[in-house]
This record gives structure tokens, C-alpha cells and sequence, in this order.
């Protein structure tokens, strides 16, 4: 029982950071008043979701995440080193779209490396260099796959933190075949509680076919 109240306490601190984050700003700066800011929060702390459900499509992330799978995915509102780690799944906006959110125009990676990291090629016509402030590098698991439409940043370089919409938390195919994905160590503390309360394999089934 413990740990089910300790589940439920830390998920809501968390709904409350996310809630403070995204609209902190705009009471500061006098767009929002104390009781907007308090009916905001609420909202999103008792009535919205942390996460949400996308449908994958490829083989870019196997072994990880099939082609068809549906892909749980926790929504982080203000990416930055201290929401996102090296090893974690990210859902992100295609490295050319800055404002696009169809399904057909995101893309599933995992972070191998962040901003003030070097950045070494096995190509030694190709120098090093460090990325920048707001930065990551990410790679398919999947490292044989490559296509036009579907690539990494071995392809466009450097993927900007502010296109990353969510870590994919869970991976579910079938009634039978389900699982968490193996994210950072950091990452899946965090992300147990979120799970503990959002991950609904029944609703996940229901839409299996969707």
C-alpha cells in the first residue's frame, strides 16, 4: 500500500511541475491572473493526461518497438537536460518541421548523446565537434535502417530539444506481447508513477485494431 500512495503522490508533483512550467511565464509576465493560473492547474493536474497514444510505423526502433505497435508516450512540455537523458526513446517533430504534429510527420529515436558532449565520426574526414546549448544526438536502435523519409541524426546533424514531444514509456502489440521500454536509469524512476497510474492495458487492447 505504501508504495502505491508514494506512486500516486510523486505523479501528482509531477503533473503540478509540468502545470507550473508550461504557464509560470505567462502569470509573471501579467497575461494570467492568480485564480486563471489556479484553473489551469487544476485542469491539469486533476483532469488532463501525462501521456498519450501514437501508433508506430517502421523498423527504424527494433528491436525495441515493432512496426504497428502502439507506443505509450509520456508528454514533456519543457525538454531540457534536466526532463531528458542520454538512453531515453524520444517521440520528436521531423528535423524540418517546426510547428507539424501529424502522426505521419513524427519520428521515434533514442537520445545517445547531449548538448556539451563531443561528437567523434569514425570518418576522419569528418572533424569533431560539440553540440550546442538545446542540443542532442539521436540514433535509430535499429542502426542498419535508412530510408528517404525516416532518418536520424546521422542524416540531419543535431536534433534541437525543442521538437522532442515525449519519452515512450511502453511498447504494446497484442494482449500478449507488451512491455515497458528501456529508457535512462533516471528516466524510468521518474516515469513508474506515471505508469503506475496511466498505463491501461485494457485501453491499449481496445484499440489494438485502431
Amino acid at each position: 500500500m505504501g508504495s502505491f500512495f508514494q506512486h500516486r503522490f510523486r505523479y501528482f508533483v509531477l503533473k503540478a511541475r509540468d502545470s507550473i512550467s508550461a504557464h509560470i511565464e505567462s502569470y509573471e509576465t501579467g497575461k494570467m491572473s492568480t485564480k486563471e493560473l489556479f484553473n489551469r492547474m487544476w485542469k491539469d493536474v486533476y483532469e488532463d493526461r501525462l501521456t498519450v497514444m501514437k501508433r508506430y510505423g517502421g523498423a527504424a526502433m527494433e528491436p525495441t518497438i515493432y512496426d504497428g505497435e502502439k507506443i505509450l508516450v509520456r508528454k514533456i512540455p519543457f525538454p531540457s537536460t534536466r526532463t531528458l537523458f542520454v538512453g531515453d526513446v524520444i517521440l520528436h517533430k521531423h528535423h524540418g518541421d517546426s510547428t507539424i504534429e501529424q502522426e505521419s510527420c513524427l519520428g521515434v529515436a533514442r537520445i545517445a548523446a547531449m548538448e556539451g558532449e563531443e561528437m567523434v565520426s569514425t570518418n576522419e574526414n569528418d572533424l569533431p565537434f560539440v553540440l550546442q546549448k538545446g542540443e542532442c544526438w539521436v540514433l535509430f536502435d535499429n542502426e542498419a535502417h535508412k530510408t528517404k523519409d525516416c532518418t536520424d541524426s546521422r542524416s540531419f546533424g543535431p536534433l534541437s530539444l525543442g521538437k522532442i514531444i515525449g519519452r515512450v514509456l511502453y511498447a504494446f502489440k497484442s494482449s500478449t506481447d507488451h512491455g515497458q521500454v528501456k529508457n535512462s536509469q533516471e528516466a524510468m524512476y521518474e516515469d513508474s508513477s506515471v505508469l503506475s497510474v496511466e498505463l491501461d492495458l485494457d485501453e491499449l487492447a481496445s484499440s489494438e485494431n485502431k
